[in-house]
């Protein structure tokens, strides 16, 4: 991806490129996905924090310049740097891999008699610039999910935006995808005021599929039946098993430095209850597992699916995964300097959103537990003389070979009827 001039670059520890800015650089977080699985789409950030104390930074300095990273872009003043719109690109390891892009939001600036003066500055992604805008004059017929999402993008004139628009279903680089839902028309008068990442929330809740920028910067959406890819070189390379073990079968061994897991009671939905937007028919699936843990509601509410049997789909889906509880991880803590080093520390911190990880935890007691989960959360904490990395983790839900999609021929074992 071509980068403009002036954009900020951002290294984290172990790197010492000829320019960046890593002289005043005290910090760096980079926080992405959703604290739950359930969660509507939300925007990335990177906070990095810059030492002050020589003044570099203040407001209005235009007398010295700084080239951020060497061949990329053009000397700038650090007036014309630190201002809402520019483009912050933040990167780490041996291959320089992408842990972030966006804009910077907003800049702070603190001072201390006697003490040291820094500048705080966030940086968004691109789903902040869609949470702050508002349809107007915009409509769309029926049709599927995914072609309705690449509507809105090219409404909201994506493309001049960080990167180019990725939003095919089913493939992480894509050429081909395929959407699943079909979704009601929406004229001007419904949609005129409407939040616009809201809208894609509730696209993306009606395909059951994923909606995120990746850490590229780049617009990524996944269809309802779109099997997670395997971590590695965007899904090329050898897949990351975290593990307090001994790795075997091939996987990248990564040693976690801490895990946390639940008994599944957060995320316990024994009934799951929505309303068709074609016939405001209110729908409900009940799960096997009410009887034993009680009825335990989820209420789906947008959803855009334009038929019963299409919301009815959803709601099925959802209350077959989540209608009885399970043990399960959430999340892993690692370092990834000294967890593993060479290419499979660049697979690790490539490591992006909706795609697949192995966990295996040895209890002290007890059976081992080895699974598979899907990444929605990454945060990196950086300083010069430190970096963790702390992976949140979802269940895969359905595989996609459980899904009876009309029209095919896949008839074989127990279905979940897809469209």
């Amino acid at each position: 991806m071509s980068l403009p001039d002036g954009t900020i670059i951002l290294f984290g520890a172990g790197l010492t490129p000829a320019h960046d800015l890593g002289d005043w650089v005290q910090s760096i977080t980079v926080d992405r996905g959703r604290n739950r699985e359930l969660d509507p789409p939300r925007a990335g950030t990177c906070e990095f924090v810059l030492r002050n104390d020589t003044g570099f930074w203040n407001p209005g300095n235009t007398g010295a310049s700084l080239a951020p990273i060497s061949g990329v872009g053009t000397a700038s003043p650090p007036a014309t740097l630190l201002v809402p719109g520019k483009i912050v690109v933040a990167r780490a390891g041996p291959g320089n891999m992408w842990i972030f892009v966006g804009r910077i939001r907003s800049v702070d600036y603190d001072y201390r008699l006697g003490g040291e003066a820094m500048v705080r500055v966030l940086a968004e992604d691109g789903l902040a610039a869609l949470a702050r805008r508002r349809f107007s004059g915009f409509t769309h017929p029926e049709q599927s999910s995914g072609q309705t999402v690449r509507d809105v993008l090219t409404w909201a004139d994506w493309a001049t935006e960080i990167s180019a628009v990725q939003s095919a279903w089913g493939t992480f680089d894509p050429a081909v995808g395929t959407s699943t839902a079909t979704v009601v028309a929406a004229d001007v008068a419904d949609l005129d005021g409407r939040n616009v990442l809201d809208y894609l929330a509730d696209l993306e809740a009606s395909e059951q599929g994923r909606i995120f920028v990746a850490n590229t910067g780049m617009f990524v959406a996944f269809g309802r039946y779109s099997e997670p890819i395997w971590t590695g070189a965007a899904g090329t390379g050898p897949a990351i098993e975290f593990t307090d073990t001994t790795t075997t079968g091939g996987y990248v061994g990564v040693k976690y430095r801490a895990i946390r897991g639940s008994g599944g009671g957060d995320v316990l939905y024994t009934q799951v209850v929505g309303q068709s937007p074609s016939t405001g028919t209110v729908l409900s699936v009940t799960s096997a597992g009410a009887a034993t843990y009680g009825t335990v509601d989820l209420r789906v509410s947008g959803l855009l699916n334009h038929s019963d049997a299409q919301t009815l789909g959803v709601l099925t889906l959802l209350s077959d995964t989540y209608g009885s509880p399970a043990w399960r991880v959430d999340g892993v803590e690692v370092k990834p300097y000294a967890a593993v080093s060479g290419a499979n520390l660049n697979d690790l911190l490539e490591l992006d959103l909706h795609q697949t990880v192995r966990v295996k935890f040895t209890p002290v007691a007890g059976s081992a537990v080895s699974a598979e989960y899907r990444v929605q959360r990454i945060t990196h904490r950086i300083t010069p003389g430190d970096h963790v990395m702390t992976v949140g983790v979802s269940v895969k839900t359905v595989n996609p070979s459980d899904f009876f999609v009309l029209g095919s021929s896949a008839l074989g074992g127990p279905k979940i009827l897809g469209y």
